[in-house]
């Protein structure tokens, strides 16, 4: 694989938010980083873009904006080869995967998830932000509090308690 290639999912449709979109690249240690964008719906071929990933892998999905159930239907046995054949970190989770990735068994098969993008919000100012939460902040007091970039104040994890069970599950 090419550093910083772009490779839109399907040929005939040009690349851009609506589409899946595969963005690849080698970390500072060498590691192969694939982040992905657009929607995973019936419009993408996950099995094309990840069947093309031939060692261990780090998956950015922070740029998933949108999936439906072909899509995640398509996902599933995608992501389930790849995680069997190579190691799989999956980073930043958002917000439109973890619905279905805490319904769905076996969403990220073997893969290891590192992070997830959680809603939060600040009482006092009433500042949203989406934030990064890595699998060992999340311990038995919950989520962590952050400090809120307008005012100081504490933003507070703002979604049902259940929102991280996906990244305590096998395979997680």
């Amino acid at each position: 694989m090419v550093d910083d290639r772009v490779v839109p999912s399907t040929a005939a449709r040009p690349p851009g938010p609506r589409w899946l979109e595969v963005h690849v690249s080698r970390g500072a240690e060498g590691t192969l980083r694939v982040r992905l964008s657009g929607a995973l719906d019936e419009g993408s071929d996950p099995a094309a873009l990840l069947g093309a990933i031939g060692g261990d892998v780090v998956l950015d999905l922070r740029g998933i904006s949108r999936v439906n159930s072909i899509g995640i239907h398509r996902w599933i046995p995608a992501i389930a080869r790849l995680s069997r054949a190579h190691r799989v970190a999956v980073e930043a989770v958002p917000y439109c995967l973890v619905l279905p990735a805490n319904a769905v068994t076996g969403l990220f098969g073997r893969a290891t998830i590192r992070s997830c993008l959680a809603p939060y919000a600040c009482a006092r100012c009433g500042t949203d932000r989406i934030v990064e939460v890595t699998a060992p902040e999340l311990g038995p007091a919950g989520p962590p509090v952050r400090p809120c970039p307008e005012c100081s104040g504490r933003l507070q994890f703002d979604e049902l308690d259940q929102y991280f069970d996906f990244m305590a599950a096998p395979g997680a």
